[in-house]
């Protein structure tokens, strides 16, 4: 029976990942509590901007935000994860996987949250505007749509998705932040969400992609090397034994 193997410390590239990540939990955490309320304060102006402006601007963005749904995101992911492989690229592999996982992570946790918060989307005047919680009136909230607003969850699935793209860095942080935007304010042009929802929504697919980043992938990359690595172990054929000879 082998000898257990020692339990290593963490080296300094891990002890940096772990630090990345919760810098950027905690700006994500300022961004939220000091940005958030300001949010709210301006949803009224916001939503009276949009609705006030001409129809082609809901139809754009109604447009915009229907491409901006999960299941495009992982069409879109998958592709570029096939190219990727064809290329030999492991940065590129690496960067489209993390993005795929970042923006389901990003939209599963919103969709729960907004099940729970109950809060009405603009326009919506009965009832009332306001956050009614998972139950209003007997009934589950997030069966009807007027109650999903807070927060977005394509905003949470698209931010995800492209946030990976920033933290990768060179081209295609220019490329992810040039469409970081592009769905929040789509969804706001479409008055299917207030400010606030769209920027909870963002800082959650933020920290989606910042623990997917540099905390979740390297260690399982770990965890696969290793698992490979005792398998060729296994593999590998014993050496053969000398026997003593006779004189």
């Amino acid at each position: 029976m082998s000898a257990p193997e020692p339990r290593r410390r963490p080296s300094g590239k891990r002890r940096w990942e772990w630090r990345a990540f919760l810098a950027i939990w905690l700006a994500t955490v300022v961004a939220g509590c000091v940005l958030l309320p300001t949010a709210f304060a301006l949803d009224d102006r916001v939503d009276d901007a949009f609705a006030a402006a001409p129809p082609w601007v809901r139809t754009v963005g109604g447009g915009i935000g229907a491409h901006g749904d999960w299941g495009w995101h992982m069409g879109a992911g998958l592709v570029l994860l096939g190219i990727a492989f064809l290329l030999r690229s492991r940065k590129l592999q690496r960067v489209f996987f993390c993005a795929l996982l970042a923006s389901c992570l990003g939209g599963l946790i919103a969709a729960v949250s907004k099940s729970l918060a109950g809060r009405t989307r603009p326009g919506v005047h009965e009832p009332p505007a306001g956050f009614y919680g998972p139950r209003h009136e007997g009934d589950w909230t997030f069966r009807r749509v007027r109650f999903g607003s807070f927060p977005s969850a394509h905003a949470a699935t698209s931010v995800g998705f492209v946030a990976v793209l920033v933290l990768a860095g060179g081209r295609l942080a220019v490329a992810g932040a040039i469409l970081a935007p592009v769905v929040p304010i789509a969804r706001m042009m479409s008055r299917s969400h207030h400010l606030s929802d769209v920027w909870a929504g963002s800082l959650v697919g933020v920290v989606a992609a910042a623990f997917l980043w540099y905390v979740a992938y390297p260690r399982l990359r770990a965890l696969t090397r290793r698992s490979k690595r005792r398998r060729e172990e296994r593999r590998a054929p014993a050496s053969p034994v000398s026997l003593p000879t006779r004189t």
